[in-house]
């Protein structure tokens, strides 16, 4: 249940698409019954809820006491994991280049979905025009992308394409508050594979003008 989990709706995992979701009551709805609007509207929601969930995991990984009450770690973040990276990440120009780049990675792949601020850090630093910090960064991303806990087993979704769309949108609009938190959860999840999604061919179109340099 979503109290179980404290105040995070998607556990902390460093493998986001084998997430434990709350199942979606079964429905005849048919996805391509839903307007364009509604679907606009259903990842505007998934990107607020997605917001919220990463300022929650922020809340709870910004200091000790906070990760104390939430047991001591978050997934796989101890709290000298998360000691560690806010030493590095809070000090202006703090702890070297590849110190910076560590900590960024560090959270990612204890749990892309809640640290969506750090993947975006890491893919601005690919763009820099110091040959150093870009190719660093861009080695960390391609190690991430390429592990199970990025890209994954299977083909990414737009939030648009994914099966059970139709279904969340009915329960969120049924009246029932348990199939609208179920619906969340999904829909949260949706927004960030939806983000990854563009996020990766952003990043294939960085490689490609990485590429024509003859350095």
């Amino acid at each position: 249940s979503h109290s179980a989990r404290g105040p995070l709706r998607l556990q902390a995992v460093p493998q986001w698409m084998l997430q434990s979701l709350p199942n979606l009551p079964s429905t005849n709805a048919d996805s391509d019954t839903l307007s364009h609007d509604r679907i606009t509207q259903l990842l505007d929601l998934g990107a607020d809820l997605l917001r919220e969930e990463n300022s929650a995991y922020d809340e709870i990984t910004s200091s000790e006491t906070s990760l104390n009450r939430a047991g001591g770690s978050i997934g796989t973040l101890t709290a000298s994991d998360a000691q560690f990276v806010r030493s590095l990440l809070s000090s202006e120009g703090g702890g070297t280049l590849s110190d910076r780049i560590s900590a960024l990675t560090l959270l990612v792949q204890s749990s892309p979905v809640h640290n969506v601020k750090h993947l975006d850090n890491l893919l601005n630093m690919t763009r820099k025009k110091s040959r150093e910090e870009a190719s660093r960064a861009t080695r960390a991303l391609a190690d991430w992308l390429a592990s199970e806990g990025g890209l994954g087993s299977r083909k990414l979704r737009y939030f648009r394409d994914q099966p059970q769309l139709a279904s969340a949108a009915a329960a969120l609009s049924s009246g029932d508050l348990v199939a609208a938190e179920a619906a969340k959860s999904h829909i949260v999840l949706w927004a960030f594979e939806d983000h990854l999604k563009k996020f990766y061919f952003q990043f294939l179109q960085i490689l490609e003008v990485q590429s024509h340099d003859t350095i």
